[in-house]
């Protein structure tokens, strides 16, 4: 059976970082490996994350979330490369699903899943995947292939070892988990969306203005980035037809809307709980 590492970049996390090794731990298949990547963290992340038998510290001091994956990445033992954030929450068949996703195709590279997020901020329910499958509407339309997300992905390490050198370390260039996905399409290697493979998370940070704005810049200058380097337009075999790309987008603009409108409408309030307030914890 092929063997998972799990790898979980974390700066501060400790408001998240329990819940996520809990359903670590009630995985009906346990991943091989669990490893939680220390990118200078100053409050009790770590401290919380050693009282979890099953996971390894690995520290990274160059700051910032490429960095942190890389290492990571580069510490991981096995043949596939789990990666989640630390508000994430897998669903108890994760991991099983992943291994059988690698087990039946062995020219599997890469993959990405959906995440569950509460539908309208600070309520707790209901739960929906609407904002990511907007996310992947709109971002893989723009790329013109599929791409992962960094809440909900995994490689094989040998795809890793061949990218590993050329990838954007440099956070304020690219989307780190877009960039890693263009090299190994760019690469002739496959990638696929599996919207069965579900995380799930209170994280609403999502809806941020500011951040909205620097997140559709970085994945412009992403696009802009590979295109230079010659890897977009991505492989024929990979590419998503005109077609469906023009359907995604349709499909992601009036999610795109409604979530723009309700960000401003609550933009105020945000910016007081964040700056005047300096409650980091309200977006959860």
């Amino acid at each position: 059976m092929l063997k998972v590492s799990l790898i979980i970049p974390v700066y501060n996390e400790e408001h998240h970082i329990r819940g996520c090794l809990d359903s670590i731990a009630t995985q009906n298949v346990l991943p091989d490996e669990v490893i939680i990547v220390d990118n200078n963290c100053s409050d009790k992340t770590i401290e919380i994350a050693k009282k979890y038998e099953f996971v390894t510290i690995v520290t990274e001091k160059n700051q910032g979330r490429a960095h942190a994956r890389s290492a990571g990445f580069n510490a991981a033992k096995n043949q596939i490369l789990g990666r989640i954030d630390a508000d994430t929450r897998l669903n108890n068949d994760w991991v099983e699903k992943l291994v059988n996703y690698f087990s039946n195709d062995s020219e599997l590279c890469g993959i990405t899943g959906l995440g569950k997020t509460s539908l309208l901020p600070i309520l707790k329910w209901p739960k929906t995947t609407l904002f990511l499958r907007s996310y992947y509407w709109n971002v893989h339309g723009i790329f013109g292939t599929i791409t992962t997300w960094g809440g909900n992905m995994a490689i094989t390490k040998s795809a890793w070892l061949e990218v590993k050198d050329v990838v954007c370390l440099d956070d304020s260039m690219v989307h780190e988990d877009q960039d890693v996905a263009l090299w190994i399409v760019s690469n002739s290697h496959k990638i696929i969306q599996a919207n069965d493979l579900l995380t799930y998370s209170d994280n609403q940070s999502f809806r941020y203005i500011p951040k909205f704005i620097h997140y559709s810049k970085l994945r412009n200058k992403t696009k802009k980035l590979h295109k230079e380097l010659g890897n977009l337009p991505a492989p024929l075999k990979f590419r998503i037809p005109m077609v469906e790309r023009i359907g995604s987008h349709l499909l992601s603009v009036p999610v795109a809307i409604a979530g723009f409108l309700v960000s401003l409408i609550i933009f105020p309030l945000d910016f007081i709980m964040l700056k005047v307030v300096k409650n980091k914890k309200w977006f959860n």
